[in-house]
């Protein structure tokens, strides 16, 4: 894992059990108390300790989950975090084409959502080759 891939991973200083840990919690109190905000946030943080795990279909099932949420609250920088998330699972199964239009999707939704500046810390760059560059 190189430095500065997964702004989470960084606070928990590269320890994914602890992610997985904290995640975990934060989203049953979320569901507890009814959060939806709290619970879609947490999905796209589950997601993305399952992707450093190395589970790409329980990380997937945590951003479609996070993604319904968003939708069902009408948070559309959730949605657009979580379609970029699933563009980066995409391109890690070895998809850039479909990448390239999920995080186009993203950015189409987060300009129409009014977000000027948008940083996606725990994305790469996903170059035309399919190769993926860690800012």
């Amino acid at each position: 894992m190189e430095a500065g891939v997964d702004a989470e991973f960084e606070v928990f200083e590269g320890d994914a059990d602890t992610l997985l840990s904290a995640a975990t919690e934060g989203a049953r109190l979320s569901r507890a108390v009814g959060d939806l905000y709290a619970q879609h946030m947490m999905e796209l943080n589950l997601g993305g300790a399952a992707l450093l795990a190395g589970d790409m279909v329980e990380a997937k099932k945590h951003y479609e989950e996070g993604l319904r949420i968003a939708f069902q609250v009408d948070d559309r920088i959730g949605q657009a975090y979580m379609v970029a998330a699933l563009g980066f699972h995409v391109a890690m199964n070895g998809r850039p084409g479909v990448a390239a239009r999920l995080l186009g999707a993203s950015e189409t939704i987060r300009l129409s959502a009014g977000a000027s500046v948008l940083d996606y810390p725990f994305l790469p760059t996903v170059c035309a080759s399919g190769a993926l560059v860690w800012s």
